[in-house]
Parts: C-alpha cells; sequence; structure tokens
C-alpha cells in the first residue's frame, strides 16, 4: 500500500467519495469531487476523534498519447482535517 493510501487509512476507515462534475477539452480533464471521512485512526499527530468531517476539491489532469501526463491536485481536505 502506497503513502497516500496509508494516509487514507490511518485518517479513517470509513471513506466515501464521490464524483461531482467531470469536464473535457480537447487534452485536459477537470474533475470535482467530494467526500466525507471518519477520523476512526490516529494520523498526523492527531489522535483518532471518532468526528465525520466533509471535503471537496478539484483534480486536473493532462492528457498526453491517451495516457495522464500530470495531475493537480487542489482540495480543502487538510483544512476540514486541521479543524476537528
Amino acid at each position: 500500500m502506497g503513502p497516500a493510501r496509508d494516509g487514507a487509512r490511518l485518517s479513517g476507515n470509513e471513506i466515501d467519495h464521490e464524483i461531482a462534475d467531470i469536464m473535457v477539452e480537447g487534452n485536459e480533464v477537470a474533475m470535482w469531487h467530494a467526500g466525507s471521512e471518519t477520523h476512526q485512526g490516529d494520523f498526523d499527530a492527531k489522535r483518532a476523534t471518532g468526528k465525520r468531517f466533509s471535503y471537496e476539491g478539484i483534480i486536473l489532469f493532462h492528457m498526453s498519447d491517451n495516457r495522464v501526463a500530470e495531475i493537480r491536485n487542489h482540495s480543502n481536505w487538510s483544512e476540514k482535517f486541521a479543524e476537528l
């Protein structure tokens, strides 16, 4: 399991994600996503709170030769997690 997946597993094992919208124009793809998570495990020096929090964000993909060449991800997960 890689670092990103480990972070998700440690921060909470009850995670829900949804894709709210996808837009494609040429080689550019934009995906708006939302999620919610229950903080059930210790993560980033924060003890488990058992609280549920929600977040949202956008992921931008640049495609080249029918493959993802670049990913830019921005969400408010860190800010929402810090509020617990």
